[in-house]
């Protein structure tokens, strides 16, 4: 083997890595993204039915912690990869605003968005209807909102 030959193949083994960490990048933010999206139309659906709102709300915060931050957390280290790997400058603008809008929005979901995710599944017991249960939702939404937005 030469020494051009193995050059290529590291090369190609580099290509492919950085396609891998793309892909990867992409598709956990997919789930990321489409996990919250789904989330205030289960709750809403669950507000109307009624009888399945403390489950929905119990198996919405299931989600959130097993696949949705997950997700979140793995597309920030696959984000991270990639602008090693691809020798991006990471003050950049691009990079280093969506590195702050990453820190905000998880701020503001361990900050804010926990406590009244509690909140309102405590209220749920009482349905959809208890003053608790829709200041708690009211709070929700408006985080759903801000965070969704962004």
């Amino acid at each position: 083997m030469t020494a051009r030959s193995v050059g290529r193949a590291g090369i190609m083994a580099s290509d492919h890595m950085t396609s891998l960490l793309q892909v990867a990048h992409v598709v956990l933010a997919a789930i990321a993204v489409g996990t919250n999206l789904c989330f205030p139309i289960w709750t809403y659906l669950a507000q109307h039915d009624g009888t399945s709102l403390a489950f929905t709300l119990r198996a919405v915060r299931w989600v959130d912690r097993w696949v949705t931050i997950p997700a979140y957390l793995l597309t920030a280290v696959s984000g991270i990869a990639l602008v090693a790997v691809e020798h991006v400058d990471p003050l950049a603008l691009w990079i280093s605003g969506s590195t702050a809008l990453f820190v905000v929005l998880m701020g503001l979901g361990f900050v804010l968005y926990r406590p009244v995710s509690r909140l309102r599944l405590a209220a749920a017991a009482r349905g959809p209807r208890d003053a608790a249960y829709r200041s708690a939702s009211r709070r929700a939404a408006a985080l759903d909102i801000a965070i969704l937005s962004a």
